[in-house]
């Protein structure tokens, strides 16, 4: 069991974790408020108040840059220039923008400085913006490729080269009956001679129509006969569809696979309604990938629920009510589980989903604690009559009173800039910075009560005193406990309880045989305890070294107590003997 000696720190030796900062604590601590703060750039809604844990950088007080940074975030310069504003750390590279962040995180810096000539660029809640959406993914090669086409065959308006005609063209004059001419077999032929139909004009004496053109060279070239030569009293326009034909042959151009063949008519297709099918394509293409990403996860999780959320597969009914009590997706309910259960990034997480990783950290930070609440009543104190009915044999011959064992979870933290939480928190039993919770099950292994989490350098004499542990007992309830819990017995015996623990052992004094085997009987009924703590260790955010952050400590609590809830729906940890 744990003993941690007193901390010299004796003023912050019963700090909970709620209450250790998650800013800087260094030598401008004092500087440092808890003041609103919230970004200025449109639609975005992270607050201090939002997203705590997030950094918000002055706007800067030249007036001419801070209307450049209005532009670019499309927001109206419409303030007063004395009002102070802030935008987050969502917006800027914070590991290449900003030029004091390491001092800043350590403590040694009050105010973030950014880097010159640095300014907004990241928009991602600018969904309407593309352009500065960084989660747009990147045109392909051929895309690029064939826009460039596009474009190049679109200013070409003439050619030099003339070349053969291959295909009929048809023409008639308005009025008179359609005829048609071959051109190749027209007898001699003059200079060649191009037209454009976008530069043909209406005239009122004679209108020629150009009824389909099947050459697909850059440029629409025929050689016309004297006999039909052009004059000023003839002229040519197109058949008006909207320039729809010959859009389409720069289009089918571009997809052919030489510029100088040709296809069939019927293997063409409207721009229009091409390009539209490409956005769409595009768009619902990575629609259904994130959603076959999400089924298949889903999918996953639900076949092996145990080993992804510490669900068993007869409970996974509770996922279902937490999903109806919450009012949200089954999805994010098993996103916090699995962040618990695995301790995965959020970058893996959202990758395996198909979400953006602030998506899920915004969700899991919003739906943890619901989740807690909820869970949290799974763990409860059940009758004495109970638990004297599922007592395991082991306990009936000497130790059938024993209600409860209590023993001390910690997990690794992040060490603390401030030197004063430094020491609230070093834990001379794991030699390291701690969180520290009190943890109780009865002696089949359920378990009846967990406290809020502590600074590893509070002694298990104050922890017991504080957590409200001893305000739950009744009189006359027999608990047990470790060697490592001393000086708590007039705790125990001013609520009218019983403390049994394995006898204490001192250096000079050879214990006697009736102790040594009262403290082998003890150990070897705690054990359950020991047990229990393993379940919760199989959830890697509480392992031993799990280093929790700082700014993670309120989920901390949460993350513990939904640990402990799931594993109560488990199966048990040792099997009741019911007589």
């Amino acid at each position: 069991m744990d003993n941690n000696p007193s901390s010299p720190n004796n003023d912050l030796q019963g700090v909970p974790l709620d209450e250790i900062p998650s800013y800087p604590q260094g030598p401008f601590s004092q500087k440092i408020t808890k003041m609103w703060k919230g970004c200025f750039v449109p639609k975005c809604v992270n607050t201090t108040t939002r997203t705590p844990n997030k950094l918000f950088i002055t706007l800067p007080s030249n007036l001419s840059i801070k209307k450049k940074w209005f532009k670019q975030a499309r927001r109206p310069y419409n303030i007063s220039d004395k009002s102070t504003l802030y935008v987050c750390e969502d917006h800027f590279d914070i590991e290449n923008d900003i030029e004091n962040l390491l001092a800043f995180k350590m403590g040694f810096a009050a105010i973030l400085q950014l880097k010159p000539n640095v300014y907004p660029r990241f928009f991602n809640c600018q969904t309407d913006r593309p352009t500065a959406h960084t989660s747009s993914k990147p045109r392909t090669a051929i895309q690029k490729r064939q826009k460039q086409e596009l474009l190049e065959t679109t200013l070409v308006t003439t050619e030099t080269t003339p070349s053969p005609i291959e295909s009929d063209i048809e023409l008639h004059h308005l009025g008179e009956p359609h005829s048609s001419m071959d051109y190749e077999n027209s007898g001699p032929k003059d200079e060649a001679t191009q037209i454009d139909g976008a530069f043909f004009q209406r005239n009122k004496s004679t209108q020629t129509e150009v009824q389909s053109v099947k050459s697909y060279s850059k440029s629409v070239q025929f050689n016309v006969n004297k006999t039909f030569g052009r004059s000023k009293g003839i002229n040519t326009v197109n058949n008006k569809k909207d320039q729809a034909t010959r859009t389409t042959q720069f289009y089918s151009l571009i997809y052919s696979s030489s510029s100088d063949e040709s296809e069939p008519e019927s293997s063409r297709a409207d721009l229009n309604s091409t390009f539209m099918s490409l956005g769409s394509d595009c768009s619902f293409s990575d629609f259904e990938n994130k959603h076959s990403k999400k089924e298949h996860m889903l999918q996953i999780i639900k076949e092996q629920p145990l080993t992804f959320i510490g669900v068993p597969p007869e409970s996974m009914h509770v996922c279902s009510e937490l999903t109806s009590f919450l009012g949200i997706e089954e999805t994010f309910v098993f996103i916090c589980l699995l962040k618990i259960r695995l301790d995965w990034s959020f970058n893996i997480i959202a990758s395996l989903f198909g979400y953006s990783s602030s998506h899920v950290a915004t969700c899991f930070n919003i739906h943890v604690r619901k989740i807690a609440e909820l869970l949290g009543t799974l763990v409860y104190w059940p009758s004495p009559e109970e638990v004297k009915y599922n007592l395991p044999l082991p306990f009936r011959h000497q130790y059938k009173d024993v209600y409860c064992i209590i023993d001390c979870l910690e997990i690794q933290i992040q060490k603390p800039t401030d030197p004063q939480y430094q020491g609230a928190t070093w834990s001379e039993y794991k030699k390291s910075n701690t969180a520290k919770y009190l943890i109780a099950s009865t002696p089949q292994g359920f378990i009846n009560y967990v406290s809020h989490g502590y600074g590893g350098g509070i002694t298990d004499e104050k922890i017991i005193s504080e957590s409200g542990f001893l305000d739950l007992l009744k009189p006359g309830t027999k608990v047990m406990a470790d060697r490592g819990f001393k000086n708590i017995e007039h705790l125990f015996v001013a609520k009218g309880c019983r403390l049994t623990r394995p006898p204490s052992v001192f250096a000079n004094k050879k214990p006697t045989k009736h102790e040594v085997k009262q403290t082998k009987q003890i150990a070897s009924l705690r054990v359950i305890i020991e047990n229990v703590i393993v379940r919760l260790r199989y959830f890697h955010s509480l392992k031993p070294h799990a280093m929790t952050p700082i700014k993670s400590l309120d989920q901390l609590d949460y993350m513990v107590q939904i640990a402990c809830g799931l594993i109560n729906i488990q199966f048990p940890v040792r099997d009741p003997v019911v007589s």
